[in-house]
């Protein structure tokens, strides 16, 4: 799941300057930021929406969680293939 969303996103950022400037700079922070300081308002959210301990919870914990840093992993191959390199 996270492929189908990070391969596309990195592709448009590198061939078409989607985004600006500011939009790899803002996934890369989200990338490298401590889990830390998202775990608490992730918790209190699943737990009010009722998704604590729930397999659809975990999923979409990881679907959100997991496109930033495929977008980094995918951003060398995109480069390549965009650029013809």
């Amino acid at each position: 799941m996270t492929l189908l969303v990070a391969v596309p996103a990195s592709y448009a950022i590198v061939r078409f300057r989607a985004g600006g400037r500011w939009l790899p700079s803002w996934i890369l922070g989200t990338y490298v930021a401590p889990p830390i300081v998202i775990s608490v308002p992730v918790f209190m959210l699943m737990r009010s929406v009722g998704l604590v301990d729930q397999p659809f919870g975990l999923a979409l914990l990881h679907m959100v969680a997991n496109p930033a840093s495929g977008r980094v992993d995918a951003h060398g191959l995109c480069a390549q293939l965009a650029l013809g390199n």
